[in-house]
């Protein structure tokens, strides 16, 4: 539990802080490496760029999450809302490479993204669900 071990229960500001420090970062690489990716596969003819399987690990939503995790994790809850589900679906397009990865006549040789990709994607997303249940349990309760 990352937030636990970097100085207390989620909530603390400095669990947020160095969830929202790894979280970002993930998210920017892997933003860039998608936009880059997706760039190159819209609008050149390169033979690496066409039907890269990659793109499906390293998506351009990373970029979109940066702003939503910065806001979900100082608590607010529809942004929080809005930063699960983006990292539910970059993580559901990991998930979906990795099963067209097996699929037969496709041999993109992308074993070792796959290894660093899948984890980080579902990782962020297992994160932000872990975060949120915290912070609802956390949350004083309005019939009280």
């Amino acid at each position: 539990r990352l937030g636990e071990r970097a100085g207390g229960p989620a909530g603390e500001p400095r669990s947020r802080h160095a969830f929202l420090a790894i979280a970002g970062l993930w998210c920017l690489l892997a933003g860039l490496a998608g936009t880059v990716l997706a760039g190159l596969w819209a609008f050149t003819d390169h033979t690496i760029a066409a039907r890269n399987e990659n793109l499906f690990q390293l998506s351009p939503l990373g970029l979109i999450q940066l702003p939503l995790l910065a806001r979900g994790l100082a608590g607010k809850g529809p942004w929080l809302r809005a930063a699960r589900r983006v990292a539910w679906l970059g993580a559901a397009l990991s998930l979906l490479g990795l099963l067209v990865h097996f699929l037969p006549g496709l041999f993109q040789d992308n074993a070792e993204i796959l290894a660093l990709t899948v984890p980080g994607n579902l990782g962020l997303w297992a994160g932000l669900e872990s975060w949120a249940g915290r912070a609802q349990e956390a949350a004083p309760d309005p019939r009280a």
